[in-house]
């Protein structure tokens, strides 16, 4: 790692699907997250939409965006960096570190993506990139390892940027591989992540924050240092997962007081 990075997320924040506010953007219909808030404006995380029209659009990211990351959820996406066009089809990622030109997108009239965004006038919390660039990484089978990550019970699917970003950033695919009793337990981490449940539910336990079962297209935000615990989940669970930094502690915590009441 060229230089120690922030966690960026510094509070909690919950965006459920089913309250999701929609209000034209780029082009397209968009939600926001709630990482902007989380983030105090470093990072933002929106859900577009083509909303029934193939629709063009260079608007998903400031050019100098310091990252930017791209996953599709439904239909078609095609981009077109620096000349080369590149078709997205769902669960494939997209990420560019650095900046750089214009991209073109073009959605299919059923497309729908996630976005996550460094902001360009907080370009300095991202550092000085010891490389730019881009990388495209594709759905497959055979690219989830189980317990390649904190849990034995999931399996990981690596997106490609914690290389890309000199492990400032990583995000991940995360799915049940098979099912445990009582779930991941109370932990705590010491990076701040943001999770987007993609299929299936999971039950989440957050100190002092939340107790709710997520579903697919709800979201949240959450502090390093927060206790939580995922006591259950649907044998379908599969969620997208950023922790900032790439490198962190995960350790047992015990169970805030309200539990058990």
């Amino acid at each position: 790692m060229s230089e120690s990075f922030p966690t960026i997320v510094e509070s909690f924040a919950f965006s459920p699907i089913a309250s999701a506010l929609w209000h034209p953007r780029a082009g397209l219909q968009c939600r926001e997250l709630g990482l902007t808030r989380a983030t105090s404006g470093v990072m933002a995380a929106y859900q577009y939409r083509a909303d029934g029209e193939v629709t063009k659009t260079s608007g998903l990211g400031a050019d100098g965006a310091p990252f930017l990351f791209v996953i599709v959820l439904s239909g078609e996406v095609e981009l077109v960096e620096d000349g080369t066009s590149s078709v997205l089809r769902p669960l494939d990622s997209w990420a560019r570190f650095g900046g750089g030109d214009p991209v073109e997108w073009t959605f299919s009239h059923t497309a729908e993506v996630l976005v996550l965004e460094g902001d360009e006038a907080a370009a300095g919390s991202y550092g000085s990139p010891a490389r730019r660039g881009s990388t495209i990484t594709r759905e497959s089978e055979d690219s989830y390892v189980t317990g390649d990550g904190p849990r034995v019970f999931f399996g990981y699917r690596d997106l490609g940027t914690a290389g890309l970003t000199d492990r400032r950033v990583h995000i991940h695919l995360v799915r049940a591989a098979q099912m445990m009793e009582g779930g991941t337990g109370w932990h705590q981490h010491s990076m701040g992540q943001i999770f987007y449940i993609l299929r299936g539910w999971g039950k989440l336990l957050v100190e002092d924050a939340a107790a709710v079962q997520m579903g697919a297209g709800d979201a949240m935000c959450i502090a390093p240092g927060m206790r939580h615990n995922v006591p259950g989940f649907s044998k379908d669970y599969l969620l997208l997962e950023m922790c900032v930094p790439a490198d962190y502690d995960t350790v047992d915590a015990s169970p805030p007081a309200w539990v058990g009441r």
